[in-house]
């Protein structure tokens, strides 16, 4: 990775509300490359769809307008802030880049300035186009560093941004769904820890399932990798099914600190990972919770 001085940069690049915010400059990475030049103050979704067209990028169209007719899978998913728990000062993902997506899958936003949106496409296409370095690295990179897939050894490029088969979004969606236990998906059989949180806040029933599914090879990971599972987390409002919300590689730390959870009644509870429900207002909340490993 090489770094330049970000702020002569950012200004060069028109970029500098976004690079003040923890930006590093990766100019080996091109989505990272890219997502700069899409990240200006005078965007427009015409400019962002021309330029992601005129890039190595442009066969995303055609995925979205696949993932556009799968309305059942996109119905898997809930809703999500487009503002990280580590960084609340600026969006994930460019608004314009948002409008665009949720255009392209024919999507309403939750909100008109894409503050919420779409969960599975904010985490799958949208982080693609961040920028916002997290202390965890580039959001993208679940999807581009091949963790997940050779840890649960996938085939490779299966989660990839253009996947051989398939879509990126169908794919994350079928492989999150699995590990959850979504009706209509083969059972997980691969060893899992399952956190499963239930409330009534506000006066409306909450569930919360986090599922940490064990990476099943991990002697082929890059010795620099350090997750050793995939994080999937669903929330269910109102008695509904569940929803997905994201999913992202962990080590053994978060692996830890999950099974450590007070169990029981009368625990503290929250949503966690970006997660957003219209009607809970509530930033934390009593509930029972129970691990099962």
């Amino acid at each position: 990775m090489i770094l330049r001085p970000l702020k002569k940069l950012c200004v060069l690049l028109g970029a500098a509300p976004f690079c003040a915010h923890g930006l590093a400059v990766n100019s080996t990475d091109p989505w990272f490359t890219l997502t700069e030049s899409l990240s200006t103050p005078n965007a427009s979704v015409k400019s962002v769809k021309s330029k992601i067209n005129a890039s190595f990028a442009q066969a995303l169209f055609l995925n979205w307008q696949s993932d556009k007719k799968n309305k059942p899978l996109l119905n898997q998913w809930g809703m999500s802030k487009n503002f990280d728990e580590s960084n609340t000062s600026v969006p994930i993902v460019h608004p314009v880049v948002m409008e665009l997506l949720h255009q392209e899958l024919g999507l309403r936003p939750e909100s008109q300035d894409y503050a919420m949106n779409h969960a599975g496409l904010t985490h799958t296409y949208g982080y693609l186009f961040s920028n916002l370095k997290t202390p965890y690295g580039y959001k993208r990179e679940r999807w581009t560093a091949g963790s997940v897939e050779r840890g649960l050894n996938l085939s490779p490029g299966h989660l990839s941004p253009l996947p051989p088969s398939g879509t990126l979004f169908k794919n994350v969606t079928e492989l999150f769904g699995r590990v959850v236990g979504l009706p209509g998906y083969p059972a997980w059989s691969n060893p899992r820890v399952v956190v499963l949180e239930t409330a009534n806040v506000d006066s409306i029933p909450l569930q919360i399932k986090t599922v940490i599914a064990n990476y099943i090879d991990a002697s082929s990971l890059k010795s620099t990798d350090k997750n050793r599972a995939l994080l999937v987390y669903a929330i269910a409002v109102k008695n509904g099914p569940f929803q997905l919300i994201t999913g992202f590689p962990v080590d053994a730390g978060m692996i830890d600190s999950q099974k450590k959870l007070p169990q029981g009644k009368d625990v503290l509870i929250k949503l966690r990972f970006n997660s957003y429900v219209k009607q809970i207002k509530t930033k934390e909340f009593p509930g029972t919770r129970s691990i099962t490993l």
